[in-house]
């Protein structure tokens, strides 16, 4: 049976074993959701020099 991530090409989706470097760590500061498939170094790259032209 096909999972909703599946389904969509893995997009949308973000690995559940992601988790925080050391207990009670926190992040501050802007964020900007980039959706990009699977492997698509490229697109990061764009969205990241997209917010380094914008400042």
């Amino acid at each position: 049976m096909a999972t909703i991530g599946d389904a969509q090409d893995r997009m949308g989706m973000m690995d559940g074993g992601i988790r925080a470097l050391y207990e009670g760590a926190r992040a501050v500061g802007r964020a900007r959701t980039v959706w990009v498939r699977s492997g698509d170094n490229a697109a990061i790259h764009r969205a990241l020099q997209s917010l380094l032209t914008a400042g």
